[in-house]
C-alpha cells in the first residue's frame, strides 16, 4: 500500500535524496577527519553547521528551487546532502562531551558560536540568494 502512493515524482525525488545523502555523509566524514577537535572543541562540527545553514537558506531562498524541472535536485541537495551533511545530533554530543569535562567556558561558547552563527550564516545565504535573483532579473 505504501508503494501504490508512490508516483514517479516522488520516486525520482527519492533517488536524489539518497544519492544526496550518500554524498553528504561522506563528505561530512571526511571534513570531521580533516578538522579534528582543537583543545576539545569541536571545530568540524562548528563549520559543517554553520555552512548548512548558509547553503540550505542559499538553495530554498533561490529562484533555482522553485522551478519544476530542478525541483528533486533541490530535494536532493537539500534534505540529501546538506540534511546528511549536517549534523544536530553531533552538535549534542560535543556539547555534552564540553558539559561533562567541565568546560563550561568553552561549551557555552560553542552554543552561542553555533546558533548565532547558524542564524547569521543562514541570513547571508538567503541575502546572496537574493542578490543574485536581483542580478540575472536585471541582466534578462
Amino acid at each position: 500500500m505504501f508503494f501504490d502512493a508512490l508516483n514517479e515524482v516522488s520516486i525520482v525525488g527519492s533517488l536524489f535524496v539518497f544519492f544526496f545523502g550518500i554524498l553528504g555523509g561522506l563528505c561530512r566524514f571526511a571534513l570531521g577527519d580533516f578538522l579534528p577537535a582543537i583543545n576539545g572543541f569541536p571545530i568540524s562540527t562548528l563549520l559543517v553547521n554553520l555552512l548548512g545553514c548558509f547553503l540550505m537558506m542559499f538553495l530554498t531562498g533561490s529562484k533555482f528551487g522553485q522551478t519544476s524541472p530542478r525541483r528533486n535536485l533541490v530535494l536532493g541537495m537539500s534534505t540529501g546532502f546538506i540534511g546528511s551533511f549536517t549534523t544536530f545530533s553531533t552538535f549534542v554530543l560535543d556539547f555534552s562531551k564540553l558539559l561533562m569535562l567541565g568546560n563550561l567556558w568553552m561549551m557555552f561558547f560553542y552554543i552561542f558560536l553555533s546558533l548565532i552563527g547558524g542564524l547569521i550564516f543562514g541570513y547571508f545565504g538567503l541575502w546572496l540568494s537574493n542578490r543574485l535573483r536581483q542580478v540575472n532579473v536585471d541582466v534578462d
